[in-house]
């Protein structure tokens, strides 16, 4: 029985010590209401602007922003979307995602998107941090804030793992400012 007991213990102490090195969601905020037809819009011609600010690892930017825009396709709601770094024909510039890594400590996210400040990227310490935000013009529609233990590569699945969390976050399948009840009515029929 106490055999049992020690075996659960050191296995949920594994379990966390695990879960405690993965990728951590600091922040995930909503800003402004419509994301998913902002996005649809911002993707219809086909493709969808990612803006990669940094590199943290030692490869090549644009082996970094491939794997970023990779792991990207299909870890969000909404209609199928190719997203790239490139400003091709096929993107709409105003609508677009912005990765920063690193960012400063006091870094406000409305910054992302809204052309006051040069974004700079920051050194890597023993965690990796990136700021993401869904730009539509000059507003920060949602901005994410995430963080793992610094990887080695952009391969890490770590990092991948991250960016499909941070995507996610970034395009919600649910509007928080639309609801599907009457209770935001104050005539009734509404």
């Amino acid at each position: 029985m106490v055999k049992s007991v020690l075996r659960v213990a050191l296995i949920g102490v594994v379990i966390l010590s695990v879960a405690a090195c993965g990728v951590e969601i600091r922040r995930s905020k909503v800003n402004f209401q419509g994301i998913q037809s902002f996005f649809a819009y911002g993707g219809a011609l086909g493709d969808f602007l990612v803006d990669v600010v940094g590199n943290p690892f030692p490869e090549p930017k644009a082996e970094v922003d491939r794997t970023i825009t990779d792991e990207m396709y299909g870890s969000h709601a909404g209609p199928v979307t190719n997203f790239t770094t490139e400003r091709t024909p096929r993107v709409r510039p105003e609508y677009r995602a912005v990765f920063l890594f690193n960012p400063p400590r006091a870094f406000n996210g409305f910054w992302l998107c809204d052309g006051s400040r040069e974004l700079q990227a920051g050194p890597t310490g023993e965690r990796l941090h990136v700021i993401a935000g869904f730009c539509v013009g000059d507003r920060t529609y949602t901005e994410v804030r995430a963080s793992i233990p610094a990887p080695a590569t952009s391969r890490d699945p770590q990092f991948r793992q991250m960016v499909r969390n941070v995507t996610q976050e970034l395009f919600p399948l649910y509007d928080q400012f639309e609801r599907d009840d009457d209770s935001a009515c104050a005539i009734f029929p509404c």
